[in-house]
C-alpha cells in the first residue's frame, strides 16, 4: 500500500503527464518568467562564466532554450521525472539546446562538483523534503572560493 507521500507524488505527476501539452501556457509565469528575471538570471551566469548548468525539474525544458543564446557554449543539461513533460521538449527540439535526462533532484546520477551551476526554478514546494533536494543540488555543484 502507497504512502501518503508516495500518493501525492503520483498525483503530482498525473497532473503534469495530462497538462503536458499546455505546460508552458499554465506554469511559464512560475520562477524566471518574467522578461526580467530571465534576463537577471542569464547575466549572473554570464558574469559567472559558467560553463555547465544544471536544471532540476526541468519540465519541457524550456529555459535550457532560453540559457542556450546567453551561454552558446555552455553544456546545459534538465533533468525531469514525468515522461509527457520530457517528451514535450523533445518534440520542441528542446535538446538541441542542452541535454534531457528522466530523474529527480532526490538522487542525481552525477558525480560530485559536476556542474558549475545547479539551479531549479519553483520545484521546491513540490517536494516532500526539499532539503534532500538542496543537498543533492549543493553535491553536484562546483565550490567557488
Amino acid at each position: 500500500m502507497p504512502t501518503i507521500v508516495e500518493e501525492a507524488v503520483a498525483t503530482q505527476r498525473r497532473y503534469y503527464s495530462e497538462t503536458a501539452t499546455n505546460y508552458e501556457q499554465m506554469h511559464a509565469h512560475e520562477g524566471n518568467g518574467e522578461t526580467f528575471n530571465k534576463k537577471f538570471i542569464e547575466a549572473i551566469l554570464q558574469m559567472l562564466g559558467a560553463r555547465s548548468v544544471l536544471d532540476v525539474g526541468t519540465a519541457t525544458g524550456y529555459r535550457l532554450h532560453d540559457l542556450r543564446s546567453a551561454l552558446p557554449n555552455a553544456f546545459l543539461c534538465g533533468i525531469e521525472p514525468v515522461d509527457a513533460l520530457l517528451g514535450i521538449a523533445l518534440r520542441n527540439d528542446v535538446h538541441t539546446s542542452g541535454a534531457l535526462i528522466r530523474g529527480t533532484g532526490l538522487a542525481l546520477p552525477f558525480a560530485d562538483a559536476s556542474f558549475d551551476v545547479v539551479c531549479e526554478f519553483s520545484i521546491l514546494h513540490h517536494v516532500h523534503r526539499p532539503e534532500v533536494v538542496v543537498r543533492e543540488m549543493l553535491r553536484v555543484a562546483k565550490r567557488r572560493s
